[in-house]
């Protein structure tokens, strides 16, 4: 109880001891503004700068898109110079970016208020239209074979008796007919794909309310469908499609999620058997089948493993980055990192990934994309970009921030954007406050009256600390 009293003696000072009044109303603040930052830093607006994953068009040789989690960064000469495409110009918080096949060559964007496509390479933005309430969107797929031919997920239909459902256009996303597949009540839709080498082939994965995860399979692009339950022993919470093998449209890569660790899965159409192929610790932060076969996996903490045979045996990947996201074109090898902790944002590698190329830091960027709309909508984008770069520099609580966010990272590299409530504010205020706080402490210390004055608390002000002291003492 003395220290109680101790407390409230100093919490509630006289009404003439301004210094410590003061002091007291920073206190509160830097209290208030310390949990509301914390938790934000890994999402967007104003949020400390992350890297979402790649966009590499076949038919667009110098082309890369860095997709992160204030807008996308896009090169157009092979990585030389990169310009910005602001959040605010694509959506409300943006994410599960996509580029459609030519010569539509769509962008594509899940963001809070439905799906988002660009046709002049990010320029401007409209929203997809259709039988679905916008925020009820979760995932969307282009057709790899045919840059007119899009998917959509959406966890709720209106037309449909409010089940997940998917949805198909034909115009390169502007429209949405009625669902194409209704889940049966109870299932949850996570992810659709349709196969590169069969058109007609597509995929669903979803679960149900025990969390027992299932595959939709359809040969004749939609018509008809066959749900298989997969192996129990997967002890998947979500399941999620990562990848339909290129050259065999029967094999599925999938990640299997619990709540603290993933696991990489591959199903077999053809006999119905889910095989787990690599068991992760912790989250599954990139996923890669390249060209030759051979599979990439990311994990959270700099770690990578990789697997010449198929996914019958995995090594460890040495020199990897802390992965968000990894691509392929023209045999070179591309890895989207962490910005912070690596140096680089995106990085390219032409010996298997034994050594990286650095191609992007966040630091560098300084220039809008050439598209008049944006001068307008992303005017203090950069700015904000450089004053959050400088916070991380400066020694804000990064680390704590990272291992906050990493549960929001998976799949091949997309982290889910969730809303923020203006973050910077909230670390500028933080550090302010911290540094006004120990101004007014210091100025309390060389001011404070030798002269006791009585207090609201029954003891003297100034002297609560000196006589609890004594006490301990005797």
């Amino acid at each position: 109880m003395p220290a109680l009293r101790h407390l409230l003696c100093w919490a509630w000072p006289a009404r003439h001891d301004r210094v410590r009044r003061r002091s007291v109303a920073f206190a509160l603040c830097f209290v208030w503004a310390l949990p509301a930052t914390w938790p934000k830093v890994a999402f967007a607006n104003g949020a400390f700068p992350d890297s979402l994953g790649i966009l590499l068009p076949s038919d667009q040789p110098q082309r890369i898109v860095a997709a992160t989690n204030f807008g996308l960064v896009v090169s157009s000469d092979a990585g030389r110079s990169w310009q910005l495409i602001c959040e605010a110009a694509i959506g409300r918080f943006p994410t599960l970016y996509q580029q459609g096949r030519a010569p539509q060559s769509r962008l594509l964007a899940v963001t809070a208020s439905g799906l988002a496509w660009s046709g002049d390479g990010g320029c401007s933005w409209a929203k997809a239209s259709g039988p679905f309430d916008d925020t009820d969107v979760t995932d969307a797929f282009a057709d790899p074979s045919d840059g007119a031919h899009v998917l959509l997920l959406a966890a709720r239909a209106p037309t449909d008796t409010g089940r997940s459902a998917l949805f198909e256009s034909h115009d390169a996303a502007k429209s949405f007919g009625p669902p194409l597949y209704s889940a049966a009540e109870g299932l949850l839709l996570t992810g659709v794909e349709i196969a590169r080498s069969d058109p007609k082939t597509v995929y669903l994965s979803m679960y149900d309310g025990q969390l027992q995860p299932y595959l939709a399979h359809s040969a004749d692009a939609g018509k008809t469908w066959t749900r298989t339950m997969l192996a129990k022993n997967l002890n998947a919470w979500v399941l999620r499609i990562l990848a339909v093998d290129p050259q065999h449209p029967e094999i599925v890569y999938l990640r299997s999620s619990t709540s603290t660790a993933d696991e990489l899965v591959r199903y077999d159409q053809h006999t119905g058997q889910a095989t787990r192929l690599l068991s992760l610790p912790s989250r599954m932060t990139a996923f890669l089948q390249r060209s030759n076969g051979t599979l990439l996996v990311g994990m959270f903490g700099a770690r990578g493993f990789v697997s010449h045979d198929g996914g019958k045996s995995f090594a460890d990947w040495p020199n990897v980055p802390h992965l968000r996201g990894l691509g392929e074109r023209a045999g070179k090898l591309y890895a989207v990192a962490d910005n912070t902790l690596d140096g680089y944002a995106v990085a390219e590698s032409t010996d298997e990934g034994a050594s990286w190329r650095p191609l992007l830091n966040f630091d560098d960027l300084h220039a809008l994309a050439s598209c008049p709309k944006l001068a307008a909508t992303c005017s203090s984008a950069l700015s904000m970009l450089h004053m959050n770069l400088e916070t991380v520099d400066a020694g804000a609580p990064y680390a704590v921030a990272m291992a906050m966010a990493s549960s929001h990272h998976g799949g091949s590299g997309c982290s889910v954007a969730r809303q923020a409530s203006q973050p910077t504010l909230h670390v500028v205020l933080m550090l302010l406050t911290a540094a006004v706080l120990a101004r007014r402490r210091r100025r309390a210390h060389h001011t404070r009256s030798a002269q006791p004055r009585a207090g609201p608390c029954g003891c003297r002000t100034g002297r609560c600390a000196s006589r609890s002291s004594s006490a301990s003492r005797r």
